[in-house]
């Protein structure tokens, strides 16, 4: 993990900022939440999390269900394309096929649309196994205890298996 500080750190601000404003455009009851992929200081996909279609929730299929029920088989409970998944779908149909200079920047916030750091780094490792496996360089966040904060893709997703890892 290197922290970042400085002049990278006002840049990624920059992205960080343009990640918050796409996650207005989330239609997540609960966890909005967008992201930008930068490549030589220019945008090359943006994501947010919402349905794949003009699904419209009433109430978080995560609330609604039984936990249990999630445990038994290999489903996400939520109907929700992640932030991450629909901005790596947006560089590819932007004809940007190699991600391997490209950076990932995440953002999250709340119902009003205010911007929040995180509070113990994102963790979904459905995501960041596929941030890993299309081949982006790093993973870009901000945190109330270490600010500004750039993951390899390899250190992101051997952090989010390692909340796994942690569940009892």
């Amino acid at each position: 993990m290197k922290i970042l500080k400085d002049l990278e750190k006002d840049k990624a601000a920059v992205y960080l900022r343009e990640a918050a404003s796409a996650s207005q455009d989330s239609r997540c009851l609960k966890r909005p939440r967008g992201v930008v992929i930068v490549e030589e200081s220019k945008i090359i996909g943006q994501g947010w999390n919402a349905p794949a279609d003009e699904h419209d929730c009433k109430v978080c299929l995560r609330d609604k269900k039984k936990p249990k029920l999630f445990s038994t088989f290999n489903t996400e409970p939520c109907y929700s394309v992640h932030a991450e998944q629909r901005a790596i779908i947006n560089a590819f149909k932007s004809g940007h096929r190699d991600l391997s200079k490209s950076k990932m920047y995440f953002s999250r916030s709340d119902k009003n649309g205010q911007y929040l750091p995180c509070d113990d780094g994102p963790s979904c490792t459905i995501c960041s196994k596929l941030i890993l496996e299309s081949g982006i360089k790093s993973f870009i966040y901000e945190t109330y205890e270490d600010g500004i904060v750039e993951l390899t893709a390899k250190e992101f997703n051997d952090l989010s298996m390692g909340y796994v890892e942690d569940t009892k």
